[in-house]
């Protein structure tokens, strides 16, 4: 589980259209202080996870930042229009990856079937020379890999499964021709983020 999970969840439990959080309420949130990038720069507070990690709790949740007061140490959050982003938004590009959109998809039923119980921050572990990162979790205890591909990536995702520590692992498995009639409605909420 990610240090912002909890900050996830709570964004993905609220009923409002805006939450307005001060830093030290976060802090709270997260059972920790925000670094000083976020009290000093407005950068650290970016609709993108490309780099910023922290963002991804907040995308995620279906949330994006509307405003920033660094004075005050206020955030505004703003409900995205058509609820969570149906899969984390990673690229400056624009343009979701195929692998993107099948991970994507992956994640929204996970999140349709246990709400905030799932978290998509996937860890990565180191073993020998090479490494093992999984898609994310459920309830920080069942390591989760979401596959749609050839056989290679689906053995492979069995390995990242295998090599993580926990005890209980999901592995998902999609037809890869859902999630080519799914692409198009990604693509717009893509988009509109």
């Amino acid at each position: 589980m990610g240090k912002y999970y909890p900050l996830e969840r709570y964004l993905f439990l609220q009923q409002t259209g805006t939450v307005a959080l001060t830093f030290s309420r976060i802090g709270e949130i997260i059972h920790d202080s925000l670094p000083p990038a976020a009290h000093a720069y407005r950068a650290w507070w970016a609709n993108n996870i490309k780099g910023h990690v922290h963002a991804a709790a907040w995308l995620n949740a279906g949330y994006k930042v509307e405003t920033v007061d660094l004075e005050r140490g206020v955030v505004t959050f703003a409900k995205l229009g058509g609820g969570a982003p149906p899969f984390p938004v990673s690229e400056a590009s624009g343009t979701p990856s195929r692998q993107q959109k099948h991970d994507g998809y992956g994640k929204s039923v996970l999140r349709a079937a246990v709400g905030p119980r799932f978290s998509a921050y996937g860890t990565t572990i180191t073993y020998d020379t090479s490494q093992a990162r999984i898609d994310g979790t459920v309830d920080a205890m069942i390591a989760v890999e979401i596959e749609s591909r050839a056989n290679k990536q689906v053995r492979g995702a069995i390995l990242d499964l295998l090599m993580h520590p926990y005890s209980k692992r999901l592995l998902v498995l999609i037809p890869s021709g859902l999630v080519s009639t799914w692409s198009t409605r990604a693509s717009t909420f893509y988009r509109d983020l």
